[in-house]
């Protein structure tokens, strides 16, 4: 071979090699394994396999399972493939604490291995009451919806999990997607579900941006032949807008809009291009038409509060947004809590005191609630009763800074200065923004004559706010009140 093929030949071994590293290099962990089955997984997955490549990852994580254990014994067994075992440890779980989303999971995923699809609906639906948007059970439901050709259902339920900015926690919900990926797209052409697996490759494209070129084959294949045309369209925007193609992506969420104005997601994503433009008034416009296209998805409901609430500052439309939901969800403690919080801001503290008092009773062990309690009475100037709030609080989590923060500010006002300080000193090293607060601690040391904290204090301030005046003013009277010789470091 000649010095020149000798040169091509190199060549042509670095560019094939670039690609391929460039490639890998993008993929998520997990789909390398230092292992024979490893490899032959990843092998599977390159060649377009999904549907064997995902049996191979999970017969992986049956021989590792097999050897090794974690602190959940009914997850083990499940990953094992003891589905006995784990159907009685999980069934025990959930009696002893019905709140435990994890055995639910676990209930669910042993029925769709052994083919039971309606069990396993019962299961995710059961958690997704509690959890409206857990990935795990919405993905996983759209698995169980595709697996009993209800195609249509298993869209919606991928587009609820995919407007979220979660992923999923367990890596069998993911080999789940991916086996149904590939079974699907095992069908004879005229038998897939175009639109379905358009959006399984939008998911998958969360860990390999290789298979975004395939959602978009598919949604544009499913455009063709009409199949949930506007949900095409959103595929289609939402990796344009991924891609910062803002103005594509805007293209096709109208496409989306236009073909079906029902479409709340499509005017969700819409609005997100508008809020990027700093077009107020249309990101409003989506925002509210998502909302009234589906006005009993607290999702949209949460997006229109935090525009009123964020951009233009309407606390009174957000609060009478929170009020209706309250009025069907009465014992909603994230509503509750946003409720109380929005009659605070416009003043009706006492109104905000009862909605935080129904979250506390809801959920007696929620420092949240006591917390937000505390704030309430504390404006109410109710001092003493805001101190046993705080309190009782850090009671039931020793570490809120947020509750040190709240006492602090009470022992100040009530002139408890030492006992501010060590309150203030606690949050600070708990991780609370110092920013907010840290010149009220600068005064506190400079009233107690603490003048070498003080200085330390206030150049900390200065060094972050250079024009904080009271900071400046302050620092040259504590400056001048050092002993002799004194280091201000």
């Amino acid at each position: 071979m000649s010095v020149q093929s000798q040169v091509i030949t190199a060549l042509c071994f670095v560019v094939i090699w670039s690609m391929i590293y460039g490639h890998f290099s993008q993929m998520d962990g997990r789909f390398f394994h230092s292992s024979l089955s490893g490899t032959k997984g990843l092998v599977l997955y390159e060649i377009g396999h999904y549907r064997a490549a995902a049996e191979t990852y999970r017969s992986l994580l049956r021989e590792i399972y097999a050897e090794e254990e974690t602190s959940d014994p009914a997850w083990d067994a499940l990953m094992r493939g003891d589905l006995e075992t784990a159907e009685s440890l999980s069934r025990d779980a959930l009696e002893k604490d019905p709140s435990n989303i994890h055995p639910l999971l676990n209930l669910g995923e042993i029925a769709l291995e052994r083919g039971a699809l309606d069990g396993a609906l019962r299961h995710f639906d059961q958690l997704l009451r509690r959890e409206s948007d857990q990935f795990d059970a919405l993905l996983l439901s759209a698995v169980a919806r595709a697996k009993g050709g209800a195609y249509p259902e298993a869209i919606d339920l991928l587009n609820r999990a995919l407007r979220t900015p979660n992923t999923e926690d367990r890596i069998t919900s993911f080999l789940w997607a991916l086996k149904t990926t590939g079974e699907l797209t095992e069908l004879p052409r005229w038998e897939r579900p175009l639109g379905l697996i358009a959006h399984l490759y939008r998911y998958l494209r969360i860990y390999d941006s290789s298979n975004e070129r395939k959602a978009i084959s598919y949604a544009k294949w499913a455009i063709d032949v009409g199949d949930r045309p506007d949900d095409a369209y959103l595929t289609l925007g939402v990796i344009a807008f991924k891609n910062r193609k803002n103005e594509e992506a805007l293209a096709s969420f109208l496409k989306a809009i236009e073909t079906n104005p029902y479409n709340a997601e499509a005017h969700r994503r819409a609005a997100q291009v508008y809020s990027d433009r700093g077009d107020l008034a249309n990101e409003y416009r989506m925002t509210r038409e998502a909302y009234l296209k589906a006005p009993k998805d607290e999702f949209y409901a949460d997006a229109l509060s935090s525009f009123l609430t964020e951009k233009i500052g309407d606390y009174h439309q957000a609060l009478l947004l929170a009020e209706h939901f309250l009025r069907g969800q009465p014992d909603n403690v994230t509503l509750l809590d946003r409720a109380g919080y929005l009659s605070g801001m416009i003043g009706n503290r006492e109104q905000a005191l009862e909605y935080f008092r129904r979250g506390q009773q809801l959920e007696p062990d929620n420092p949240r609630f006591y917390e937000a309690i505390g704030f309430t009475l504390n404006e109410l100037g109710r001092t003493e009763e805001a101190t046993e709030a705080y309190q009782t609080a850090l009671s039931i989590d020793p570490r809120r800074p947020k509750a040190y923060i709240g006492l602090a500010t009470l022992y100040q006002k009530e002139q408890r200065y030492p006992e501010a300080i060590v309150a203030y000193e606690t949050a600070f090293q708990l991780g609370y923004d110092r920013s907010k607060m840290l010149t009220n601690l600068c005064t506190l040391y400079h009233r107690m004559s603490n003048f070498a904290e003080a200085v330390s204090c206030l150049n900390a301030v200065l060094s972050e706010d250079p024009r904080n005046a009271l900071a400046e003013h302050l620092l040259s009277y504590a400056m001048a009140n050092l002993p002799a010789g004194r280091s201000t470091e």
